[in-house]
């Protein structure tokens, strides 16, 4: 992602009719705050922001409050607004963790909370009390324990077969061989899903035993009868009754603990989950129902449709593959000045280099580029583990040059004084060349994977605008 940065302007001075709204001031100060540090870990300052808000005037506002060159706070929705474009514009792997929701917001969030938690109470206790009071078909017929013993045993099974549908998708286009021995059996079972063909299988025999023991469900959690809520005297309103007769209570009970639970804790952990026994045996014992071919006609009435297509990833996952999988370090920002005077230039070059992998003793980093021989060259570092700033060591300044005759890279190595670099770590380089005389022209090359890039001009002596 490349950005052209304007000047910056000199901060305005601070109106003395504003004030900050009491109401609203903590949340916004707070988020403000919050923005204004993303902000600095990707190298924008406020003209740099005002520039991605070329667009986007309306913002203007929230960005003077957020940079502190007001105090007139701005609406809550503007502050909303803002936020929702930087996490687009910086595309955020995450969203910012700001609460900038309106009183109503709140009540309404609550009153929702609450609703959901006394249906899925009332769910279950009718469910459940349906079964220990034989107000269920099933139970009236056998037991209320041997009931119980059924729901359970299909409930967990539900939940591991959702469990493993997120998995396997998670899981078939991963590389595995790292994990063959941290995590055996997910190594083991991931040739069966390893192609599309082979997925498609998997999933369509998954369907098969989620259906199967879908009604299964609904015969265990059905119940007859029922004018009261079970073990009191309730009486249940003739507009539920309908749901009631259903089995809207069992359903939602499925949904929330035998479907919906597993997935998403799946999606977090798929590897995890898909190591442990259960998973791994549910996983097979799909297969196994995959070979009965119960599924297989679905394959005959969609035989017509042979096209495929790919989508193409989003530019944060290919950064974070980059990085993360291959690389071991990413760059979060490359920001380019160049003051441009009347005999002299200064080209300064700051990044900021995350680490995503642990012992690496020395990183070896092409710091700029230069169209011309600098007359003054300086390249400085400091490292950042969690909260502490350490010293780094910066040697070894070579250049070659690019195939491009234009222009020279120039390349440092960087070392910790003490120890290695760790996950986490936050390396700031910045590379300063003095030049004495005016550039005509200047380039950036990016030679390492990169989130943000933003260059900026200024003309100091005469100020006039950038040529075409």
């Amino acid at each position: 992602m490349s950005t052209v940065v304007p000047p910056p302007t000199p901060p305005a001075a601070l109106p003395t009719g504003g004030a900050i709204i009491p109401k609203k001031g903590g949340a916004l100060a707070a988020a403000a705050m919050q923005v204004r540090d993303v902000l600095a870990k990707h190298g924008i300052d406020h003209a740099a922001l005002a520039a991605l808000l070329a667009d986007q005037q309306h913002l203007l506002p929230p960005s003077n409050y957020v940079f502190g060159l007001t105090e007139v706070a701005p609406s809550l929705k503007a502050m909303r607004d803002l936020v929702q474009l930087i996490e687009q514009r910086l595309d955020l792997a995450e969203p910012l963790a700001v609460d900038l929701a309106g009183p109503m917001h709140h009540a309404l969030g609550r009153l929702r909370a609450a609703f959901a938690t006394t249906v899925l109470g009332l769910s279950g206790w009718t469910v459940i009390g349906s079964i220990l009071t034989s107000r269920n078909d099933l139970a009236a017929r056998t037991s209320p324990l041997i009931t119980l013993a059924i729901l359970l045993t299909v409930l967990v099974a539900l939940a591991l077969l959702e469990a493993a549908h997120i998995g396997a998708v998670a899981l078939s286009t991963a590389d595995v061989s790292t994990l063959e021995y941290s995590h055996p059996r997910v190594f083991r079972l991931h040739r069966f899903i390893a192609t599309k063909a082979k997925l498609e299988d998997y999933l369509a025999a998954r369907q098969v035993g989620v259906v199967l023991l879908v009604f299964v469900m609904a015969e265990v959690t059905r119940t007859v009868g029922l004018s009261t809520l079970p073990g009191t005297s309730i009486a249940i309103p003739p507009a539920l009754g309908a749901l009631f007769q259903i089995g809207a209570p069992g359903a939602l009970l499925v949904l929330i603990v035998g479907q919906v639970a597993p997935q998403i804790v799946t999606a977090r952990r798929p590897a995890a989950m898909m190591n442990l026994f259960p998973m791994a045996a549910a996983f097979h014992a799909t297969r196994f129902v995959g070979h009965l071919g119960l599924a297989q006609p679905a394959s005959w009435l969609v035989s017509w449709s042979t096209a495929t297509e790919r989508i193409p990833s989003a530019p944060r996952e290919r950064f974070t593959s980059a990085t993360v999988d291959v690389a071991g370090f990413g760059t979060l920002m490359t920001r380019r000045d160049i003051s441009v005077g009347s005999d002299h230039t200064r080209a300064t070059t700051e990044s900021t280099i995350v680490f995503h992998e642990n012992d690496r003793t020395m990183l070896s980093l092409d710091v700029a580029s230069v169209s011309k021989t600098p007359s003054r060259l300086r390249v400085s570092g400091c490292l950042f583990h969690e909260a502490t700033k350490l010293p780094v060591v910066c040697s070894s300044l070579n250049e070659y040059r690019m195939p491009d005759p234009r222009g020279t890279l120039l390349a440092c190595n960087f070392a910790p004084r003490a120890g290695c670099f760790q996950i986490g770590d936050v390396l700031d380089i910045t590379t300063v060349a003095d030049y004495d005389e005016q550039l005509d022209e200047d380039f950036v090359v990016i030679t390492a994977p990169t989130k943000l890039a933003t260059i900026r001009v200024v003309l100091e002596h005469p100020p006039a605008p950038l040529p075409p």
